[in-house]
């Protein structure tokens, strides 16, 4: 059974706070909004909804971020008044799906070091406090001692997100996704792309969910 876009936009707000934390800032869950108290790191949001629909403390939150702080809407149903649009993506989801090789778990800081130098997105943005957070799991594939592909794994509502996916090719990623499926176990493995970049998404079984945009506040 599919999950739910409720489900995903979940998940992914567990994936943000746990970055959030480990800036050492703090972030609040709502029953339709979760939210950082400081400004988040680069790349991510400073809100996401957890609804379609927002509460009026939601509307009330989102009416008092700060210009340029950026907004996950979920459920691509806020109304554009005072944002702009940075992209649209897809929600994605594939059901559990075992018989994949192993991938190998960033331990340490000196290793996260090597994984973030291989994403190549920018120093600072996922601290060493991440390793100390037991639902996020830094997972490589390496081949001739070099390190040939990565992701991030986040066990929250009762599916594991997928994020940060990069490979020095198209092969070396979708290997990396199927060892990611096999480590995600009985849980659906779910994340999402912008439109014009889910080539690797669509071609290694995962199905669409479901639209989101993020937007940006003017």
């Amino acid at each position: 059974m599919a999950p739910s876009v409720a489900q995903l936009a979940l998940n992914n707000a567990t994936w943000c706070a746990s970055v959030i934390r480990a800036h050492g800032k703090t972030a609040h869950f709502a029953p339709t909004l979760w939210w950082s108290v400081e400004p988040s790191p680069p790349l991510y949001p400073r809100a996401v909804t957890l609804a379609p629909v927002l509460d009026a403390g939601a509307e009330q939150r989102l009416a008092r971020l700060a210009p340029g702080d950026a907004v996950k809407d979920s459920f691509a149903t806020l109304p554009l008044d005072g944002f702009d649009l940075l992209f649209a993506a897809t929600w994605y989801w594939r059901a559990p799906k075992g018989g994949a090789p192993a991938p190998l778990y960033v331990r340490t800081p000196e290793a996260l070091a090597r994984w973030v130098a291989a994403w190549g997105q920018g120093e600072g943005i996922l601290p060493p406090a991440l390793l100390q957070d037991p639902s996020v799991h830094f997972l490589t594939l390496a081949e001739g001692g070099r390190i040939a592909a990565g992701c991030i794994l986040n066990l929250g509502a009762e599916v594991m997100g997928l994020s940060n996916l990069f490979g020095r090719d198209t092969a070396a990623r979708a290997r990396m996704i199927e060892a990611a499926a096999r480590e995600a176990g009985a849980h659906p493995l779910v994340g999402y792309e912008a439109e014009g970049a889910d080539a690797d998404w669509t071609a290694t079984g995962f199905l669409p969910l479901g639209r989101l945009r993020v937007l940006e506040k003017r």
